[in-house]
C-alpha cells in the first residue's frame, strides 16, 4: 500500500517484486485492509 509516499519505498519495493496499490483511505487500517483484499501471495508483511 502507498499513499503518496515521499521516500524511496515504493520504488524500493518494486526493485524486489513487490506489488504495490496506490489507495488514499485517509487511515491506516483501511490502508491495511485493501492491502490484504489485494494481496496474491504465500505471505502479508505489514
Amino acid at each position: 500500500m502507498d499513499g503518496h509516499s515521499t521516500d524511496d519505498t515504493v520504488e524500493i519495493a518494486k526493485r524486489y517484486g513487490c506489488k504495490v496499490v496506490y489507495e488514499d483511505v485517509g487511515t491506516r487500517g483501511g490502508a491495511c485492509n485493501i492491502g490484504v483484499k489485494s494481496a496474491e501471495g504465500e505471505f502479508i508483511i505489514l
